[in-house]
């Protein structure tokens, strides 16, 4: 699915940086290793559209964890948090 998603914004946007990382939005770990990697492809440039679209549904509330990380419920760190988090270490380059 990255591979395509890579190619339909190549095929829009001919030389954009589309580069394909991975994000647990769940661990604030890879949030800021993803916002690092982020930031790296943008230095000079700068970020032109950030969306915060990833979600997680359908949990049933006997299936709800908490983040061993965060100790914080892991729908709740999905779905609002990471995002909150991410949006704030890509502030600089928006």
């Amino acid at each position: 699915r990255c591979a395509d998603a890579r190619h339909a914004v190549e095929r829009v946007r001919p030389g954009a940086a589309a580069v394909p990382a991975p994000l647990d939005l769940e661990n604030l770990t890879s949030i800021r290793e993803f916002a690092a990697a982020v930031e790296g492809v943008v230095q000079g440039t700068g970020l032109q559209l950030l969306v915060l679209n990833a979600g997680v549904t359908g949990v049933g509330w006997l299936e709800v964890r908490r983040s061993a990380l965060t100790h914080r419920e892991s729908r709740f760190m999905v779905n609002h948090l990471g995002h909150f988090y991410l949006a704030q270490l890509l502030h600089p380059v928006l």
